[in-house]
Protein backbone atom coordinates (compact mmCIF):
# COMPACT_ATOMS: atom_id res chain seq x y z
CA UNK A 1 0.00 0.00 0.00
CA UNK A 2 1.43 3.18 -0.84
CA UNK A 3 1.94 5.21 2.37
CA UNK A 4 0.05 8.34 2.98
CA UNK A 5 2.07 11.27 5.25
CA UNK A 6 -1.10 13.60 4.65
CA UNK A 7 -3.56 14.38 7.71
CA UNK A 8 -6.06 14.14 4.89
CA UNK A 9 -6.20 12.54 1.52
CA UNK A 10 -7.06 15.73 -0.32
CA UNK A 11 -7.48 19.50 0.50
CA UNK A 12 -9.69 21.95 -1.61
CA UNK A 13 -7.94 24.47 -3.67
CA UNK A 14 -7.61 27.67 -2.25
CA UNK A 15 -9.18 31.29 -3.75
CA UNK A 16 -6.00 32.60 -5.50
CA UNK A 17 -6.94 36.06 -3.18
CA UNK A 18 -6.41 33.95 -0.56
CA UNK A 19 -3.10 31.72 -1.28
CA UNK A 20 -0.43 34.17 0.16
CA UNK A 21 -2.45 34.74 3.75
CA UNK A 22 -2.78 30.90 3.84
CA UNK A 23 1.01 30.68 3.28
CA UNK A 24 2.20 32.90 5.78
CA UNK A 25 -0.02 30.93 8.41
CA UNK A 26 1.60 27.59 7.25
CA UNK A 27 4.83 28.91 6.81
CA UNK A 28 5.56 31.75 9.05
CA UNK A 29 5.50 35.45 8.60
CA UNK A 30 9.07 35.50 7.22
CA UNK A 31 8.45 33.52 4.47
CA UNK A 32 9.88 35.19 0.81
CA UNK A 33 7.29 33.97 -1.64
CA UNK A 34 7.81 34.46 -5.55
CA UNK A 35 5.22 34.39 -8.22
CA UNK A 36 5.95 31.81 -10.61
CA UNK A 37 3.45 31.28 -14.00
CA UNK A 38 0.79 29.01 -13.38
CA UNK A 39 1.11 25.58 -14.42
CA UNK A 40 5.34 25.86 -14.51
CA UNK A 41 7.94 25.22 -12.45
CA UNK A 42 10.17 27.86 -13.59
CA UNK A 43 10.67 31.97 -12.00
CA UNK A 44 10.29 34.47 -14.57
CA UNK A 45 11.39 37.46 -11.94
CA UNK A 46 14.74 38.70 -12.97
CA UNK A 47 16.99 38.20 -10.61
CA UNK A 48 14.43 36.35 -7.88
CA UNK A 49 17.35 35.34 -6.01
CA UNK A 50 17.24 38.61 -4.37
CA UNK A 51 14.02 39.02 -3.26
CA UNK A 52 13.69 40.45 0.02
CA UNK A 53 10.80 39.48 2.43
CA UNK A 54 10.37 43.95 2.60
CA UNK A 55 9.64 43.80 -1.38
CA UNK A 56 7.77 41.07 -0.93
CA UNK A 57 5.13 43.04 1.14
CA UNK A 58 4.68 45.92 -0.79
CA UNK A 59 1.26 46.45 -2.29
CA UNK A 60 2.12 45.82 -5.81
CA UNK A 61 4.18 42.66 -5.35
CA UNK A 62 1.09 41.63 -2.94
CA UNK A 63 -1.05 41.81 -5.93
CA UNK A 64 1.09 40.08 -8.12
CA UNK A 65 1.17 36.88 -5.75
CA UNK A 66 -3.04 37.11 -5.80
CA UNK A 67 -3.60 36.84 -9.63
CA UNK A 68 -3.89 33.13 -9.07
CA UNK A 69 -0.12 32.45 -10.30
CA UNK A 70 1.89 29.62 -8.64
CA UNK A 71 3.59 30.59 -5.50
CA UNK A 72 6.95 29.67 -4.28
CA UNK A 73 9.06 30.11 -1.45
CA UNK A 74 12.54 31.26 -1.24
CA UNK A 75 14.76 28.73 0.36
CA UNK A 76 17.56 29.19 3.29
CA UNK A 77 19.02 32.88 4.36
CA UNK A 78 16.03 35.47 2.32
CA UNK A 79 13.48 33.25 4.48
CA UNK A 80 15.67 32.84 7.88
CA UNK A 81 16.07 29.79 7.82
CA UNK A 82 13.11 28.04 6.57
CA UNK A 83 14.40 24.66 4.06
CA UNK A 84 12.64 22.25 2.87
CA UNK A 85 13.96 18.23 2.78
CA UNK A 86 12.61 17.03 -0.42
CA UNK A 87 11.94 13.38 -1.09
CA UNK A 88 10.41 12.30 -4.51
CA UNK A 89 9.89 9.21 -3.83
CA UNK A 90 7.10 7.38 -1.22
CA UNK A 91 9.57 4.63 -0.71
CA UNK A 92 11.77 6.64 1.11
CA UNK A 93 9.48 8.65 3.31
CA UNK A 94 9.06 5.99 5.91
CA UNK A 95 12.70 5.22 5.91
CA UNK A 96 13.17 8.95 7.10
CA UNK A 97 10.38 9.54 9.04
CA UNK A 98 11.50 7.11 11.58
CA UNK A 99 14.84 8.83 12.20
CA UNK A 100 13.15 12.00 11.99
CA UNK A 101 9.59 11.06 13.98
CA UNK A 102 9.22 14.72 15.38
CA UNK A 103 9.15 15.87 12.07
CA UNK A 104 5.77 13.55 11.57
CA UNK A 105 4.03 17.56 12.79
CA UNK A 106 6.03 20.02 10.85
CA UNK A 107 4.80 21.92 7.64
CA UNK A 108 4.93 19.44 4.39
CA UNK A 109 3.73 20.42 1.23
CA UNK A 110 3.13 17.89 -1.47
CA UNK A 111 3.10 18.05 -5.57
CA UNK A 112 2.38 15.11 -7.58
CA UNK A 113 4.55 12.74 -5.48
CA UNK A 114 6.63 12.21 -2.76
CA UNK A 115 6.58 15.18 0.20
CA UNK A 116 8.75 18.32 1.18
CA UNK A 117 9.34 18.50 4.74
CA UNK A 118 9.54 22.01 6.17
CA UNK A 119 12.20 23.44 9.00
CA UNK A 120 13.15 26.63 10.71
CA UNK A 121 17.09 26.13 10.60
CA UNK A 122 18.79 27.41 13.73
CA UNK A 123 22.09 27.69 13.80
CA UNK A 124 24.63 26.59 11.46
CA UNK A 125 23.33 24.06 7.91
CA UNK A 126 24.52 23.81 4.26
CA UNK A 127 23.61 26.78 1.94
CA UNK A 128 23.16 25.31 -1.42
CA UNK A 129 20.51 22.78 -3.18
CA UNK A 130 22.12 19.43 -3.01
CA UNK A 131 20.83 15.85 -4.75
CA UNK A 132 20.75 13.13 -2.63
CA UNK A 133 20.92 9.28 -3.96
CA UNK A 134 21.22 6.21 -3.08
CA UNK A 135 22.62 2.99 -3.89
CA UNK A 136 20.31 1.02 -6.23
CA UNK A 137 21.17 -2.02 -7.94
CA UNK A 138 17.86 -2.20 -9.71
CA UNK A 139 18.68 1.18 -11.57
CA UNK A 140 20.80 1.60 -14.88
CA UNK A 141 23.61 2.90 -13.23
CA UNK A 142 23.32 1.94 -9.59
CA UNK A 143 22.12 4.85 -7.97
CA UNK A 144 19.02 6.19 -7.34
CA UNK A 145 17.68 9.79 -6.53
CA UNK A 146 16.01 10.37 -3.09
CA UNK A 147 15.71 14.15 -3.34
CA UNK A 148 17.42 17.33 -2.37
CA UNK A 149 18.26 19.82 0.66
CA UNK A 150 17.03 23.02 -0.45
CA UNK A 151 18.34 25.77 0.80
CA UNK A 152 20.51 28.75 -0.44
CA UNK A 153 20.02 29.57 -3.91
CA UNK A 154 16.77 27.40 -4.60
CA UNK A 155 12.77 27.53 -4.10
CA UNK A 156 10.56 25.20 -3.30
CA UNK A 157 6.68 25.78 -4.82
CA UNK A 158 3.97 25.46 -2.43
CA UNK A 159 0.66 26.75 -3.93
CA UNK A 160 -0.71 26.59 -7.85
CA UNK A 161 -1.14 23.97 -10.37
CA UNK A 162 1.26 21.47 -11.05
CA UNK A 163 2.75 21.13 -14.97
CA UNK A 164 1.48 17.31 -14.71
CA UNK A 165 -2.01 18.40 -13.54
CA UNK A 166 -3.35 18.28 -10.00
CA UNK A 167 -2.62 21.09 -7.05
CA UNK A 168 -0.43 21.62 -4.91
CA UNK A 169 -1.00 20.79 -1.35
CA UNK A 170 0.33 21.66 2.22
CA UNK A 171 -0.52 20.34 5.33
CA UNK A 172 0.57 21.25 8.52
CA UNK A 173 0.59 25.22 10.92
CA UNK A 174 4.18 25.76 11.15
CA UNK A 175 7.58 24.50 10.53
CA UNK A 176 9.60 23.14 13.16
CA UNK A 177 12.73 24.82 14.53
CA UNK A 178 15.48 22.27 14.59
CA UNK A 179 19.20 22.52 14.77
CA UNK A 180 20.52 21.15 11.15
CA UNK A 181 22.69 18.71 13.37
CA UNK A 182 19.71 16.96 14.77
CA UNK A 183 18.16 16.02 11.64
CA UNK A 184 18.61 12.36 10.48
CA UNK A 185 19.31 11.05 7.34
CA UNK A 186 19.08 7.07 6.67
CA UNK A 187 22.23 5.34 6.24
CA UNK A 188 23.50 4.60 3.06
CA UNK A 189 21.91 8.18 1.18
CA UNK A 190 24.68 10.75 -0.21
CA UNK A 191 24.84 13.46 1.61
CA UNK A 192 27.18 16.22 -0.87
CA UNK A 193 27.72 18.46 1.80
CA UNK A 194 29.63 15.80 4.06
CA UNK A 195 32.32 15.88 0.94
CA UNK A 196 32.47 19.87 0.07
CA UNK A 197 35.77 21.49 1.04
CA UNK A 198 35.47 23.77 2.76
CA UNK A 199 32.25 22.70 4.75
CA UNK A 200 29.22 24.54 3.45
CA UNK A 201 27.67 25.79 6.41
CA UNK A 202 26.13 29.33 7.46
CA UNK A 203 24.16 30.46 10.16
CA UNK A 204 20.18 31.58 9.48
CA UNK A 205 20.18 35.33 9.61
CA UNK A 206 17.89 37.03 11.57
CA UNK A 207 17.02 39.16 8.10
CA UNK A 208 17.00 38.53 4.03
CA UNK A 209 20.01 38.58 2.44
CA UNK A 210 20.86 37.72 -0.57
CA UNK A 211 22.36 34.26 -0.97
CA UNK A 212 24.23 35.66 -4.37
CA UNK A 213 26.51 38.00 -1.66
CA UNK A 214 29.58 35.46 -0.67
CA UNK A 215 30.70 36.65 2.88
CA UNK A 216 33.64 36.92 3.89
CA UNK A 217 36.62 33.84 3.89
CA UNK A 218 36.90 31.85 7.09
CA UNK A 219 39.37 32.37 9.43
CA UNK A 220 39.09 29.11 10.91
CA UNK A 221 38.28 25.79 9.27
CA UNK A 222 34.69 25.07 9.33
CA UNK A 223 33.81 28.68 9.68
CA UNK A 224 30.64 29.90 7.89
CA UNK A 225 30.28 31.09 4.59
CA UNK A 226 27.56 31.33 1.50
CA UNK A 227 27.69 28.70 -0.99
CA UNK A 228 27.22 30.08 -4.65
CA UNK A 229 23.73 29.35 -5.84
CA UNK A 230 22.55 27.16 -8.97
CA UNK A 231 21.63 28.90 -12.01
CA UNK A 232 19.20 28.36 -13.53
CA UNK A 233 17.35 26.38 -10.90
CA UNK A 234 13.94 24.58 -11.31
CA UNK A 235 12.89 22.83 -8.59
CA UNK A 236 12.24 18.83 -9.13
Amino acid sequence: MKPNHRTRKDQPELPPQAGENYLYRAFGEKAVLIPIPSGSKQATIKGWQKTTLAQTQRPEYQKRLSNGCNIAILNGPPSAGLCSIDIDDDRYLLEFLKLNPGLKGTTKSFGRRGCNFWVQVTGDYPQSVYKITTPDAKTPKGIAKVGEWRSGGGYTIVHGTHPEGGHYEVVGRRPREIAFSDIRFPEGWKLPWEEATPAPFSSSPTSSISPDTPSAPPETPNTSYTTTPLHPYTPT
